[in-house]
């Protein structure tokens, strides 16, 4: 009888070792934000699935009213200067940022904006407190901030089976400055991507875009990235369609910042507008591109409304009361479904793609529930669908397919 209470106690063990995960993002689903979404959905399903679900955050980058109560959650302050953040600024906070900025060129190294810089040991002591407490075997760390995979493969390569998620490009994108960066920086951040693609157990990312160039550098490793797409739940649940008036506006809504380098298809849209023979408002929820804003402020016949970020639940109310949705893809994102994408579906509205073609493309026309555009599009053909909008319909859509819980076997199998 001893033995077998021995034995089971061994089994009971070993149980929770396989099936303990940390997850350390900068935001985990602080829902103003698109950023944390990704590893809140993830950190829920598990949870819910009997998995020991660990997660670790910036302080106030935590959405805990949406986390799965069953999840540990820990946190560390973040150094990074918030004044960095702000893209209006008078000129007295303009002589700050400009001070913050020389401050960051003195402390860091590579990238000034990559918000993880100077949290090295704050975080590797966090980390290996909650390794003890909760005996982990698993760590998925996201980036970007990509400092974080580079101090977690660092000092932990070896000990534990430790998972990289690229939520983004790092050094080939242009986010977090590398665009901008010295030769010296730059070939620091090189430094760091390379050694954490050699080191890191596995390599997820969210996009076949992603992964592709992920593998090209992974072949010399003999590896290759996993596509986890930015899945979420429940996008088959009805949501009540909140137009039940007639109105001659067609109102047209885009959620988050408009993405860098689509501006040529953002400026042939708003001439579009212009053009056409239809009364339209647009609605932009959270937008943060300064050069939209001032071509916008410029252009004095367009209805335009701006809206701060909201929450979730109101966002959804927001976007049931327009008719179309809109979102501009980069060129070289053909092949990535953004998180604003999941969230049109569940208001089950027409969309306006202007995109390049690829995977996405390819999901709205071959099912019907959109237009994709490109910058050769003319007033015409964005009257003829304005025209016709009406006659769009998700009642065949297939909403599974983005559904977390096909996503979620992929990062199982490689757990220990």
């Amino acid at each position: 009888m001893e033995i077998l209470l021995k034995k089971s106690v061994r089994i009971h063990k070993y149980f929770f070792l396989e099936k303990s995960v940390l997850i350390i993002s900068y935001k985990i689903g602080n829902d103003k934000s698109v950023g944390g979404k990704r590893w809140l959905n993830y950190s829920n399903y598990l949870s819910k699935k009997g998995f020991l679900v660990s997660v670790l955050a910036t302080e106030n980058n935590i959405d805990f009213d949406n986390l799965d109560k069953r999840v540990k959650v820990y946190s560390i302050k973040s150094k990074y200067p918030r004044i960095l953040d702000n893209n209006k600024l008078s000129f007295i906070y303009k002589i700050y940022y400009k001070l913050a900025n020389f401050y960051q060129k003195l402390t860091v190294k590579g990238s000034l904006y990559d918000k993880g810089k100077k949290l090295e040991n704050k975080l590797i002591i966090k980390v290996s407190e909650i390794i003890r407490e909760n005996n982990l075997q698993n760590i998925i760390v996201s980036g970007a901030p990509f400092s974080f995979l580079y101090y977690l493969t660092k000092h932990f390569k070896g000990q534990l089976n430790l998972i990289c998620d690229f939520r983004d490009p790092w050094t080939w994108g242009i986010g977090y400055g590398m665009s901008i960066l010295s030769n010296k920086r730059i070939e620091y951040e090189k430094y760091c991507e390379n050694f954490v693609l050699e080191n890191s157990n596995y390599i997820t990312c969210a996009s076949k875009d992603l992964s592709d160039i992920l593998n090209h550098k992974l072949k010399k490793f003999e590896k290759q990235s996993i596509v986890l797409i930015n899945a979420t739940y429940n996008l088959n649940t009805n949501f009540k369609n909140q137009i039940s008036y007639v109105s001659k506006t067609i109102s047209i809504a885009h959620i988050g910042t408009i993405s860098l380098n689509t501006e040529k298809y953002w400026k042939l849209f708003l001439n579009l507008i212009e053009l056409s023979k239809f009364d339209i408002e647009l609605n932009f929820y959270g937008n943060n591109n300064v050069s939209f804003l001032k071509d916008v402020k410029k252009r004095k016949i367009l209805k335009v409304n701006f809206h701060s970020r909201i929450e979730e639940n109101l966002l959804l109310k927001e976007l049931s009361l327009n008719n179309i949705m809109l979102l501009f893809k980069m060129d070289v994102f053909p092949n990535t479904f953004p998180t604003k994408f999941f969230d049109y579906l569940r208001v089950r509205k027409p969309i306006i793609a202007f995109t390049k073609k690829g995977i996405f493309s390819d999901e709205i026309e071959s099912n019907n529930i959109g237009i994709i555009f490109n910058e050769n599009t003319n007033v015409d053909e964005l009257d003829n669908f304005l025209d016709s909008y009406g006659n769009i319909s998700y009642k065949d859509y297939d909403f599974s397919k983005f559904e977390i819980s096909n996503e979620v076997e992929k990062l199982i199998e490689i757990f220990k």
